[in-house]
């Protein structure tokens, strides 16, 4: 028979609180969920968004372009690429600082240059330089992708912090008489492949907009998640107490 020791009970303590992640990152995945529809209408709006009147006020859903100039820039490095701190003067004293990638005007824009500034709810959604232009996180551009992603991993974390969490609380006994790896199921394969899944509907559905491709890429997640468990189930059974 399998003691019980102290070691037991420090396999239950972080088996619970794995229990605890797991459940807040589900109840979370459930939140973003239904967070989607306002997504897409978000996007669906900021697309066929038309050029502000001139009373519109600060926040209304209009496009509003001003001229500016850029005053300063900054090039900060990172293991993830080079990014730009632009700082920019418009008219009657107005003044804003964003954060661009390299790519297309990042590392292209000048002091003393000048920029036609598009901002969509009082946020800047967007920069023009000569006829080039870049997206910024003010415009919610693809945003029903990126926050199904965010869902879709929230979703598969959490399963995996909740599964593994309640095998460590059941078997905490047996982790600590045999170790962890003899208590749980071989998941190394397993939990990087579900893991990763989320991010291939979504790069095929990146150039899409509405309802349309992110239901797609839902759909398409969960059918390869529901194929990789079926293919690997094997792994998920548990070894003999």
């Amino acid at each position: 028979m399998v003691s019980r020791g102290s070691g037991g009970g420090r396999h239950r303590a972080w088996g619970t609180v794995c229990v605890l992640l797991g459940s807040v990152l589900l109840l979370g995945a459930v939140a973003g969920l239904a967070g989607i529809p306002e997504q897409v209408r978000q996007e669906r709006a900021f697309l066929a968004a038309e050029p502000c009147p001139d009373h519109a006020a600060g926040r209304e859903a209009c496009l509003r372009t001003l001229p500016g100039t850029v005053s300063a820039t900054e090039r900060r490095s990172s293991r993830s690429g080079a990014t730009y701190r632009v700082s920019l003067e418009g008219a009657a004293g107005w003044s804003a600082v964003v954060r661009l990638g390299a790519e297309p005007l990042g590392e292209r824009l000048r002091p003393g240059d000048p920029v036609t500034i598009s901002l969509w709810e009082g946020e800047i959604a967007a920069l023009d330089r000569d006829g080039v232009t870049q997206r910024l996180s003010g415009a919610p551009d693809f945003g029903p992708q990126v926050y199904a992603v965010v869902v879709m991993e929230a979703t598969v974390c959490g399963g995996w912090l909740l599964f593994i969490g309640l095998i460590a609380v059941r078997r905490a006994g047996l982790m600590a008489a045999r170790g962890v790896r003899a208590a749980l199921p071989p998941l190394l394969l397993l939990i990087p492949v579900t893991v990763l899944l989320p991010l291939l509907p979504a790069l095929l559905a990146r150039n899409g907009d509405g309802a349309g491709p992110v239901g797609a890429t839902l759909a398409a997640w969960a059918a390869l998640e529901a194929l990789a468990l079926w293919l690997l189930r094997g792994r998920l059974r548990l070894p003999p107490a």
